[in-house]
């Protein structure tokens, strides 16, 4: 390996070491979808989820994102594929050398493998194990373990909302650089509610008859009428289609046969008397009227799509439970992979543990102490006066 292959290489550790690559963000966005979900299920069926039980499965939607598990959240329904290092501005070959030295030694899988692969997941032991739609069911009909099964649930939740994301099904690598995935990190679960304008509009769950189904749905919508930042008018896809530009916005035509903006619009000066008219989408502000039209769309489908999986997940508990030959039991003694990246990202997260709990009882001990001692010389005060009553206030 020479010089500059090294240098990428540690170039592109460092870059990585965030918890916002290959994600809606693990701390807003996925706690705001599936909170979303699951009140749009509740909504709609009769079995109940309860709030309990709701923490749980959103819970479940977080931990997915435990390094390297997300290395197995892409999947491009055009090629069948999953995360293969394209895009993005590092060459596929380096990101591949590093997804083998640092993230897993197991190759990448497509999420829609990942989301069944009760093998390779449990070879993640270290990094939360075997969280399958089949574990899931498991766990709620043979276990009877209903917190084991609502997390797996949340973690399958997780990898059907990254399909509502254009760099997840258009295998575009974009470690911190996704303009749409940035812009949906100020959707939490506090300012995202999206139920009484669906129910407003008398949108209905998504009904599909498997969870394969529904990626597949989910991707190929994302895929189709969407565009990553470094896939606009890449000629692997043949949609989206740009219709029409009005000098500032690109725009198409969705699945309602509506226009959407889908790109902004500029011009490229090659020489003197000419321009080459260019698409793109950046981490701009002034451009976050495009990602919100994609957000408000693809949330949307996410929505809809998880409300349906959960009521799925129900419908084959209760096939699981007519006939036990249909439950699939988790394989024993797996073999356990190593990745370099995730003992770094938990060693990390230790120590920042150890650093907001000294922080805390710091400020704890500060506040205690500040407020003695503001409370003594109130006391002070009140017992050194001469006449304790002519503090109080008069009656008249």
């Amino acid at each position: 390996m020479n010089r500059k292959i090294v240098f990428i290489t540690i170039f592109i550790s460092s870059f990585l070491i965030t918890r916002a690559v290959f994600a809606y963000d693990d701390k807003t966005t996925h706690p705001a979808l599936t909170s979303e979900v699951v009140d749009f299920y509740n909504l709609n069926f009769n079995q109940r989820i309860t709030t309990e039980e709701k923490e749980w499965i959103i819970s479940g939607s977080i931990l997915e994102d435990t390094p390297p598990r997300w290395i197995n959240h892409f999947y491009d329904p055009i090629y069948k594929t999953g995360w293969s290092g394209e895009g993005g501005f590092v060459p596929k070959e380096i990101m591949q050398k590093f997804s083998d030295v640092f993230l897993s030694s197991a190759s990448p899988v497509s999420s829609i493998n990942w989301a069944h692969n009760q093998e390779l997941q449990s070879e993640y032991k270290l990094y939360r194990g075997n969280q399958t739609w089949e574990k899931a069911i498991y766990e709620y009909v043979k276990n009877k373990d209903k917190k084991a099964a609502y997390y797996a649930l949340g973690h399958v939740l997780h990898l059907l909302e990254d399909m509502a994301v254009p760099e997840h099904t258009r295998n575009d690598t974009h470690p911190n650089d996704s303009p749409y995935e940035n812009y949906s990190t100020r959707f939490t679960r506090d300012t995202f509610h999206i139920i009484d304008d669906l129910r407003s509009k008398n949108y209905q769950p998504t009904i599909l008859n498997s969870l394969d189904d529904y990626f597949e749905s989910l991707a190929g919508y994302s895929n189709n009428y969407f565009f990553s930042k470094d896939t606009i008018n890449d000629g692997k896809y043949n949609k989206p289609k740009i219709i029409k530009d009005d000098g500032n916005f690109a725009y198409g035509i969705d699945k309602n046969s509506q226009f959407y903006a889908l790109a902004a619009v500029d011009y490229k000066k090659i020489d003197e008397y000419f321009f080459e008219k260019i698409y793109y989408i950046k981490n701009v502000k002034e451009y976050d009227s495009i990602l919100n039209v994609y957000w408000v769309r693809l949330s949307r489908e996410a929505v809809l799509s998880g409300a349906g999986v959960i009521d799925l997940f129900f419908k084959e508990a209760k096939r699981a439970e007519n006939d036990p030959s249909l439950l699939k039991k988790p394989p024993a003694n797996i073999s356990t992979i190593f990745s370099l990246y995730g003992e770094i990202d938990k060693f990390s997260n230790f120590f920042n543990d150890i650093y907001s709990g000294i922080k805390n009882l710091t400020n704890d001990f500060w506040n205690n102490l500040t407020g003695n001692e503001q409370a003594g010389i109130i006391n002070q005060s009140l017992t050194s006066s001469q006449d304790v009553r002519s503090l109080q206030p008069s009656v008249i």
